[in-house]
């Protein structure tokens, strides 16, 4: 188990949006940030800040139980207006905390290719602060990659934090 603080959080934010600088030229910026709630949200935020990305939005994908144990992965009763509403922007970048074992990325993907031959949906680049090297979905950026499978305690999650310290 290994507890986050925010200044880890913010720290590594910052060299997920170098990473993301490094291949951003002027015919390929992000128009939109999509922060995956509830985990996403917070690390998304610090990079449309950081990035300078005025538009934000946030989806909600769940993959885990209140007690995390894994669960069938399901969307918030308004995704499907989103990626409507999302057909106005050309360059999306999609951000998650954590790709554990890669499920909510990959639930978002197949969601994405399946509306792709209705509306007109924008490139989609995916991010996160952290991916599991046994994670079924490798994002396209990430900030560190996690060799042990150990359990992360994000500080967002205060109702879990009490039970490890």
């Amino acid at each position: 188990m290994r507890l986050i603080d925010f200044e880890e959080i913010r720290l590594l934010s910052s060299k997920l949006c170098e990473l993301l600088r490094k291949t951003e030229t002027e015919d390929n910026k992000f128009d939109c940030v999509i922060g995956i709630a509830k985990g996403g949200v917070i690390p998304a935020a610090l990079v449309a800040y950081d990035l300078e990305i005025d538009t934000f939005k946030t989806v909600q994908i769940k993959s885990y139980t209140e007690d995390n144990t894994r669960s069938n992965t399901t969307f918030s009763s308004g995704t499907l207006s989103l990626f409507d509403e999302l057909s106005k922007y050309n360059n999306i970048l999609l951000v998650d905390d954590l790709a554990d074992t890669g499920k909510t990325l990959q639930a978002f993907e197949s969601l994405y290719k399946y509306l792709r031959g209705i509306i007109k949906v924008p490139k989609i680049t995916t991010a996160c602060v952290f991916c599991k090297k046994n994670s079924d979905y490798r994002p396209d950026y990430y900030a560190e990659l996690l060799v042990a499978d150990d359990w992360l305690v994000f500080p967002w999650e205060s109702d879990k934090r009490w039970f490890f310290e």
